[in-house]
């Protein structure tokens, strides 16, 4: 009996290499599967995030062209439309009506003949500026496309019309 009990205890009862670099074969593959997956969530998430902020934007800047032209008689400049996004006000008010988070940065195309907000690219940025060839997690609201979303490879910036930029969370100018 206790010949038994100390060939049990004797025996060697962990996993083999082979067991063990199986073990690790399979997890290797399932990684490789998930990441893809979670990188594109990623992604999609915070193009989903910056045409949101874009239309927030949007309809931010109508309101303020919207108040300027009844306080005024005139549609604001560009400027001016800057100072509204700001909450300044003739009032002296300064209430932001939209803010632009950190880590996003936005750009109105303001037509100030017209008093028309073209359209807002807004993008997710590392560093402290956006431009409209980046590429990079932007989203652009066009009220002309029924606010889809358009696809930063076939984005051309307007021309002729004012724009009006906010980086990285600060202030408009």
């Amino acid at each position: 009996m206790l010949k038994k009990l100390q060939n049990r205890l004797n025996e060697s009862k962990g996993f083999t290499l082979v067991e063990l670099i199986v073990v690790i074969a399979i997890m290797v593959i399932l990684i490789a599967l998930l990441v893809p997956n979670v990188v594109g969530y990623i992604s999609s998430s915070q193009t989903t995030a910056n045409l949101s902020a874009a239309k927030s934007i949007y309809n931010a800047a109508n309101t303020c062209v919207v108040n300027g032209k009844a306080s005024t008689g005139t549609y604001p400049n560009a400027d001016t439309l800057a100072d509204l996004m700001n909450g300044q006000t003739a009032t002296g008010s300064t209430e932001k009506l939209v803010t632009v988070p950190t880590g996003t940065s936005a750009i109105i195309y303001y037509d100030e003949d017209k008093g028309v907000v073209e359209q807002v690219l807004a993008a997710s940025v590392n560093g402290d500026s956006v431009t409209a060839d980046n590429g990079e997690n932007q989203a652009v609201y066009d009220p002309e496309l029924s606010g889809n979303a358009i696809e930063s490879s076939g984005y051309s910036e307007p021309t002729g019309i004012e724009t009006i930029s906010c980086t990285n969370g600060s202030d408009w100018d």
